[in-house]
């Protein structure tokens, strides 16, 4: 009974910080079309990052509420805490988040003044498909997704990419090396963007290409090395390529 009951506050306890860090990030009044440019990645880790900055100053989840008025969780009367409040204020008002913003077409200088002017700070360009890397206040996302050229915003981050003996496992590919089978006199041809042949994974693997695809386009490389890599893990060490 007493873990039921805990499971319950918590729930409420969540449910009320999901509801005051919404109203106070949606400050300025958008309509539903304007926030759905906003994926709902972001605002998942604006509330990661605000559950985690409540624990380290706050503690116990259970302590953030003034539960009064009856026995039952269901039915009593259970506030946010105003210090936690102040802090979820704070926390909006000071804090900043890593987005990748999309325009539906290349960012002009009166639109890069703009996002400047409510405390973007421009990290990366991405030009080949219209979006940047950008470090936004987090009061102001939701005034970022009011402007037409805006066409999509996203949660931007790091991934650290480990590789090891188990990748090859993982792939299965470890099986069908133990026959030997390394990808001898066996021929892939890639349909797609290009493969760039200057790279190091696919110096002297490219045996033929048909029309003229660009390799700067990243995407056929970017395919090529899943089925043909060698540097990193030798999937398929001996295959060889080509392009249409």
């Amino acid at each position: 009974m007493f873990i039921t009951k805990k499971l319950v506050l918590k729930r409420r306890i969540f449910r009320f910080i999901d509801q005051f860090i919404g109203s106070t990030l949606e400050t300025p009044i958008a309509t539903g079309k304007e926030l759905s440019k906003m994926h709902s990645s972001v605002q998942v880790k604006i509330r990661s990052e605000i559950y985690l900055r409540i624990r380290e100053r706050h503690g116990d989840i259970e302590e953030l509420v003034e539960v009064t008025g009856s026995n039952s969780l269901e039915n009593a009367h259970v506030v946010l805490n105003r210090t936690v409040q102040k802090s979820i204020y704070e926390f909006v008002n000071q804090g900043s988040l890593s987005l990748i913003i999309e325009s539906h077409a290349p960012f002009n200088p009166t639109q890069l003044d703009l996002l400047k002017n409510i405390g973007a700070s421009v990290q990366y360009r991405y030009d080949s498909i219209h979006s940047l890397s950008v470090r936004m206040p987090l009061n102001r996302i939701v005034t970022l997704a009011k402007y037409d050229f805006i066409k999509g915003i996203w949660s931007d981050g790091q991934s650290n990419l480990t590789v090891n003996g188990n990748n090859i496992a993982q792939l299965g590919a470890d099986t069908i090396q133990e026959f030997g089978v390394l990808g001898e006199d066996v021929r892939v041809a890639i349909i797609d963007t290009g493969i760039d042949q200057l790279h190091s994974e696919f110096e002297g693997r490219v045996i033929a290409k048909r029309g003229d695809r660009d390799p700067s386009h990243w995407h056929g490389t970017h395919v090529a090395g899943i089925i043909g890599q060698v540097m990193m893990v030798k999937v398929l060490p001996e295959l060889l390529l080509g392009y249409l």
